[in-house]
């Protein structure tokens, strides 16, 4: 009976008509790896065309303009070193010159170890996270004498282009923006950087007061003022150390 009853199934088989099988329509998309752009048939629309494609690592995706634009993604460490400039102190002498800069102790800058977890699309630094400090050193305070003054206590020591300006000149007249007069002592500044009414020892100039703004002084710019254009002259344009002092 069982033999039977197979035989009837395998005959009804034959002559059953074989129905339509559902298929399933895969799109061909524009893919772009880099500048090459290829025609790859998959249902995929994320990352996963990588594997489709055969790509070694870590892609991401995104649309852009209708093509599917794959970029590769890699993470990585970085140690680098950072040098901390020394704190500076001042001490008064009356046996150094106006404008002079004795350094009694150099000191020495700070120094850490820093490591650094970076990210890279396509080979561009697109984020740079500090994971990780360390300090390997600590610093010790660099101590100087600024001639013929009395100032005594901390100072921020900065580089500066310094030129020079005197009234008379075009755009210059006998008053500040400040409303102060001009005179030897005052000096120009970019506020952003140095406020007004800050006092400085600028080198090769002495002790004098952010009283001053100009249109070209902008960044790490200082204008000094001169009593005379023989004296702006001479002193041309140059790179000095300028001493930002704190309060007495």
């Amino acid at each position: 009976m069982k033999k039977l009853v197979a035989l009837a199934l395998v005959l009804l088989a034959a002559t059953t008509p074989v129905q339509a099988f559902t298929t399933l329509n895969i799109p061909t998309q524009k893919v772009k790896v880099r500048e090459t752009v290829r025609h790859v048939v998959t249902p995929y629309t994320n990352e996963k065309v990588a594997h489709v494609l055969g790509l070694p690592g870590t892609y991401q995706a995104k649309k852009s303009d209708g093509i599917l634009v794959l970029q590769k993604v890699e993470v990585s460490t970085q140690t680098t070193y950072a040098y901390i400039p020394p704190k500076v102190v001042v001490r008064p002498s009356n046996t150094v010159a106006q404008g002079k800069v004795v350094v009694l102790d150099p000191g020495q800058p700070t120094i850490k170890k820093q490591t650094w977890q970076v990210t890279l699309v396509d080979g561009k630094t697109v984020s740079k996270k500090l994971v990780n400090e360390v300090l390997v050193r600590e610093g010790t305070t660099k101590v100087v004498a600024l001639g013929q003054g009395v100032y005594r206590g901390q100072a921020v020591e900065m580089l500066m282009i310094a030129t020079a300006y005197t009234a008379g000149e075009p755009g210059v007249n006998h008053w500040t923006a400040t409303g102060t007069r001009v005179r030897y002592g005052i000096v120009a500044v970019d506020p952003k950087v140095i406020p007004l009414g800050t006092r400085l020892y600028v080198e090769g100039y002495g002790y004098a007061v952010a009283a001053d703004t100009g249109g070209a002084i902008k960044g790490n710019r200082i204008d000094l003022y001169f009593n005379t254009r023989e004296e702006c002259i001479k002193w041309g344009r140059r790179l000095v150390k300028v001493y930002v002092l704190g309060e007495e």
